[in-house]
């Protein structure tokens, strides 16, 4: 993802969302093959790197207002990160309990 001002050049992310949706993909494969720990481990690590990807996102957005991005950021953006994320969260939680034999 690039991330561009005015006046300065862009810059990629260090991280991106593709590590998150690589790891994702991983923890889904794994699930579905029945390798349990494999999936738990990939969907813990896309996690925290999902979250790591918000903070860069957001500290690189934070305080630029060119055209008024800040507002649509906040109109728009943010609740559906805030959906995605509790969606995730669910998933991961479900996916623990089925790994550990308990029904959700």
């Amino acid at each position: 993802m690039r991330f561009t001002h005015q006046g300065q050049r862009s810059t990629n992310c260090l991280l991106s969302d593709k590590a998150f949706q690589g790891f994702l993909v991983i923890a889904v494969i794994g699930g579905l093959l029945g390798f349990g720990v494999i999936a738990s481990a990939a969907a813990g690590i896309a996690k925290i790197l999902f979250f790591i990807f918000l903070f860069i996102m957001g500290h690189a957005s934070r305080g630029r207002t060119v055209s008024g991005h800040t507002k649509e950021f906040q109109t728009y953006l943010l609740p559906w990160f805030t959906h995605h994320l509790r969606k995730t969260l669910n998933m991961t939680r479900s996916a623990r309990s089925n790994v550990f034999g308990r029904s959700s």
